[in-house]
């Protein structure tokens, strides 16, 4: 069964996150599995802070996705990651794919693997920051604007909630 980003099926769950303005700021999405499309053009990208989290991940979806990407994945993190396009685009989510190599990107996965008992879960402003920004959450004028974004206040409570994700393993 396929649900959530890029599949024909709803996630499992899924909950918005609204600011004290109404604004939806993040959502979490609960998903058995997602596809991911391609892209003509890359674009450089950075990662402008990561916390790793101890939440626990499903073994065998750790070591499966690690063997396919060729680099190991996990621990789960919070990630403020930009990619440098017209402007440069970035989104605040958890995350922890291993999977980049190379200074570009088409695509930057914010989901993790969950617990054993619990679907893949994305948690953050955007489930992936597309190269062309058609939907990235931020942008920005320059790298500097960017990283002038993570001393706001904005910026420091999305990051203190989305780092009080906790999951546990089903029983």
């Amino acid at each position: 069964m396929r649900s959530g980003p890029g599949s024909d099926q709803p996630p499992f769950i899924s909950l918005d996150v609204h600011n004290s303005a109404n604004a939806l700021i993040a959502k979490l999405d609960l998903v058995y599995d997602a596809a991911m499309g391609t892209c003509a053009d890359p674009k450089p990208f950075a990662i402008l802070d990561s916390v790793d989290l101890d939440i626990p991940q499903k073994p065998n979806k750790v070591k499966e996705f690690s063997e396919y990407k060729g680099l190991p994945w996990g621990p789960s993190r919070f990630t403020y990651t930009i990619i440098e396009g017209d402007s440069v685009f970035g989104s605040v989510a958890l995350s922890e794919d291993r999977s980049v190599k190379e200074p570009l990107i088409c695509t930057y996965t914010n989901g993790i693997i969950a617990p054993t008992g619990v679907p893949f879960a994305y948690f953050g402003d955007v489930n992936y920051l597309e190269a062309d920004g058609s939907n990235a959450p931020l942008a920005f004028d320059s790298v500097a604007e960017a990283k002038a974004y993570m001393t706001t206040q904005d910026y420091l409570d999305l990051k203190r909630m989305l780092i009080s994700l906790e999951l546990w393993p089903m029983k």
